[in-house]
C-alpha cells in the first residue's frame, strides 16, 4: 500500500532519527545550563532568590 504523496524507501527509520537528534539536543542543552549556572559561584550567591526557593542540600547541591 502506498500513501498519497508519500516518499519510496523505508520512512520506519524517520521518526526514530527526529527523536534520537531532539534528545540530542535537549541534553546538549541541559549540560550547557548546567555549566552556565554553577550554585558555588559568587555571581549565583549574590542573586536575590525568592523566599520559596528550596534550600540547596534539599537537591544534593
Amino acid at each position: 500500500m502506498r500513501l498519497i504523496g508519500g516518499r519510496n524507501g523505508d520512512t520506519r527509520t524517520e521518526p526514530l532519527l527526529r527523536y534520537g537528534a531532539t534528545a540530542i539536543a535537549v541534553a546538549a542543552t541541559a549540560v550547557a545550563g548546567a555549566k552556565a549556572v554553577e550554585p558555588d559561584s559568587a555571581w549565583y550567591r549574590a542573586l536575590q532568590k525568592p523566599p520559596w526557593q528550596p534550600t540547596s542540600w534539599t537537591f544534593g547541591g
